[in-house]
């Protein structure tokens, strides 16, 4: 596969990921996205005695234990084992494996690659309305804290119509930490927390998950 002509992007709150702090993970986390492929093309691959042609989508490469260990001086047991934490843990990639082989998808590819040029800027009028770019949205509820998700359940929860139950399950759910630390909901791609209530609401009509969930449903106080 020819890497030439090609960069990808990455972003500064890489500084604040678990991955940033393990060597050997940062190592196999920047490998990936330097031998992953940046359009759909057809790449030649070594099956023991033959060689077999696999159709590669953008963001995609071809990982194996052997060689990927051996490209990064690492021990192929540990390079296993970190891509199950990168897989499995930080869900950052997702491993699909064949007979010989194993292809890997990078999640949120687009995120990766540079922001083409568009020429000179023109610098806008101060009166001019800043729009919010849709990368800001998605980062935003990356990094909330617990206190700022909890506020934004009871302003969320009040529309929707829950009651206080059910925040309060709604909110143990989704922040529950995971093995990074990180709480259930920033796992997500995306999130619109009123789609969620809506389908949490219409979970615990159907299963009952919630006792006293038609309780009173007050103004709540942060």
């Amino acid at each position: 596969m020819d890497y030439s002509g090609h960069n990808v992007n990455i972003c500064r709150n890489l500084i604040e990921d678990e991955i940033f702090h393990k060597p050997e993970l940062l190592q196999l986390f920047l490998h990936g996205l330097m031998k992953a492929s940046h359009r759909k093309q057809m790449v030649d691959v070594n099956c023991g005695r033959k060689t077999v042609k696999v159709e590669l989508q953008p963001g995609q490469w071809i990982y194996g234990r052997e060689t990927t260990a051996r490209e990064l001086g690492q021990n192929p047991f540990s390079t296993y084992r970190r891509m199950k934490v990168i897989t499995g843990n930080l869900k950052k990639w997702h491993m699909f494996k064949h007979t010989h082989f194993t292809v890997v998808t990078i999640y949120d590819w687009e995120s990766y690659k540079p922001k083409k040029s568009t020429g000179a800027q023109v610098r806008a009028h101060p009166s001019a309305k800043k729009s919010t770019p849709i990368k800001q949205v998605v980062k935003t509820f990356k990094t909330m804290n617990k206190e700022e998700f909890k506020k934004t359940v009871y302003e969320s929860g009040q529309e929707c119509g829950l009651s206080i139950p059910q925040m309060k399950n709604f909110y143990q759910y989704w922040t529950e930490p995971g093995a990074s630390g990180m709480m259930r909901f920033q796992y997500e791609k995306t999130w619109e927390i009123k789609r969620r209530m809506e389908t949490f609401l219409r979970n615990d009509r159907k299963y009952g998950f919630t006792k006293n969930s038609d309780e009173e449903r007050v103004t709540v106080k942060i």
